[in-house]
């Protein structure tokens, strides 16, 4: 039990710093003492060991290792004879020295300082020159670079100039090569121009030919636009021609479907009697059209929406029950399929009545229903066959007959 309370005030020790007795966290060991120190209170001394390793002296050893070794008053010593004796170097330790014996005359010291004075002078000379020496070392060795770039600058040099006398005892050889070169080139280019005469004389008959062809071929050219003029004009009959037959042809088509009536969004039934339906919807429009003026009626297929009710189309007598019932409903306003008195409960939506357009016309009408609505116009409608706009209720209606109508709606106010 003692033992172990020995080792632990022992760890404790260590942790105090040995200059001021208080705990340390970060401590500073001295390498002499192996005490801890706080660095304010070690005070350290770094050193070299013995190992070549740098550490850390304290103050009470560096304080120690001072008081064990003196520092000589001068270099010198004077014994009674007068004799000078140099004293060893600084750091011997003072029981090594021994102390003269007897005291000096004062000649003898006088000469000993004298003497002592011209070597310190001697040595503050030489000392003096050696300072100067790196300073004249490099100076030397400026010099030294200079010499050896100016030496390295005239072995190129000398190298260019071997080079060029070498090139120039080339010259007669090339010479003699160049004025054969020459003597050869004169020969082909005799040869090349007795060729170059022949071919421009080929060139020249070959010239006449091709403005023969020219010539002809201008004529044939003038032929040619004359018949393309008079194409261009045929043409231009032959679209104003099309463009009364397509006039015409839509004039018919609208007028064999003047009577003829789309009715759209009526549930399809299985079984259903389309001429009941028919009479419900004019019951329901307080309109006057008898059955019998009703010669045809069907569902035909629609190519918008696959999963809505197909259109049903009705054909009428005369274009007069096709108006009276386009007025009627325009008056009525909206009528719901529950209304038509069709079996099992039908849902409100919205019953439709229109024209029965061409395919031509209809997609005309698609188109100036979107141009419209893009700039602001509320109604577009057709009557007889013909498309109509207008802004809102107290504007003018507008009558568009082609693209040429359509393009002048951004220009409406």
């Amino acid at each position: 039990m003692s033992d172990d309370n020995t080792e632990t005030s022992a760890q404790a020790a260590t942790r105090l710093c040995k200059g001021c007795k208080k705990d340390v966290k970060s401590p500073i060991c001295c390498y002499k003492c192996l005490g801890y120190f706080h660095p304010s209170c070690a005070q350290a001394t770094k050193v070299t060991k013995a190992n070549g390793r740098p550490a850390a002296r304290c103050k009470f050893c560096t304080a120690q290792a001072a008081a064990t070794y003196s520092t000589p008053a001068a270099p010198f010593s004077v014994d009674t004879a007068g004799t000078v004796t140099p004293l060893p170097e600084v750091g011997t330790p003072a029981s090594l020295l021994v102390p003269p014996t007897g005291s000096p005359s004062l000649e003898t010291l006088l000469a000993a300082i004298e003497a002592s004075s011209k070597q310190s002078l001697a040595i503050n000379a030489k000392l003096d020159k050696l300072v100067t020496l790196p300073d004249k070392v490099g100076e030397l060795s400026t010099k030294v670079k200079g010499l050896e770039e100016n030496s390295h600058s005239r072995a190129r040099e000398s190298a260019e100039l071997l080079a060029k006398i070498d090139g120039l005892t080339l010259l007669p050889a090339k010479l003699e090569s160049l004025t054969s070169k020459f003597d050869q080139l004169s020969i082909s280019t005799t040869e090349m121009f007795s060729s170059l005469t022949a071919k421009v004389e080929d060139l020249t008959n070959k010239n006449a030919l091709l403005s023969t062809r020219i010539d002809n071929l201008e004529d044939t050219s003038k032929s040619q636009a004359a018949e393309i003029t008079r194409l261009v004009t045929s043409n231009t009959e032959l679209k104003l021609c099309n463009t009364n037959l397509t006039d015409r042809l839509a004039s018919l088509e609208r007028n064999s479907l003047n009577s003829d009536l789309i009715i759209s969004a009526v549930p399809e039934l299985e079984g259903e009697d389309l001429l009941a339906t028919f009479g419900a919807l004019t019951t329901q429009l307080s309109v006057d059209v008898p059955l019998t003026d009703v010669l045809e009626i069907g569902r035909i297929k629609s190519t918008l929406d696959s999963n809505k009710p197909r259109l049903i189309l009705c054909k009428l007598r005369s274009v007069q029950c096709r108006n009276r019932l386009l007025a009627a409903k325009r008056a009525k306003g909206p009528i719901y399929a529950n209304q038509l008195g069709l079996p099992h409960d039908q849902p409100r939506t919205p019953i439709f009545i229109n024209e029965h357009l061409p395919p031509t016309l209809s997609k005309f009408l698609g188109k100036v229903r979107a141009y419209a609505k893009e700039r602001g116009y509320r109604f577009i409608w057709t009557r007889n066959g013909l498309v109509y706009v207008k802004r809102d209720a107290s504007s003018d209606h507008i009558l568009i007959k082609s693209e040429a109508d359509l393009q002048l709606l951004s220009h409406r106010t």
